[in-house]
């Protein structure tokens, strides 16, 4: 077996750091007692995404993502419940088809419709 290369997309590492910033507040705003716990959830997140590779959503990744998106309205919807977390998939699937990577993913009912997408099934 080859070597393991564990990746995010920049879409990933950016909802990951919007989460913590707004999870330390009740509805997302950050009030003057909390700034300092959103502060820490900051650099907690910052501090486990610095060893991977981020990829960036760059021209070749737009083009993936139109081509996936038109293909799946074509044959019955979109990946995902819907709205923002279904919008965050098919960046993510579409960064995977872009870089010609294998996705790993718990959510395989999902991303199994996605044409051209190679993934693999990791649950905890």
């Amino acid at each position: 077996m080859g070597d393991l290369v564990v990746w995010l997309t920049d879409v990933s590492a950016r909802r990951m750091k919007a989460h913590s910033a707004t999870s330390a507040s009740p509805r997302g705003w950050l009030r003057p007692a909390r700034y300092s716990a959103a502060r820490r959830a900051l650099e907690l997140t910052a501090a486990f995404c610095d060893p991977f590779v981020t990829l960036p959503f760059d021209d070749v990744c737009v083009d993936a993502y139109a081509s996936i998106r038109s293909d799946l309205r074509a044959t019955g919807g979109m990946i995902g419940a819907g709205g923002i977390a279904a919008a965050g998939d098919l960046l993510v699937a579409a960064t995977s088809v872009a870089h010609d990577l294998t996705l790993a993913t718990g959510d395989t009912t999902e991303f199994a419709r996605v044409p051209g997408l190679r993934f693999e099934t990791w649950r905890t």
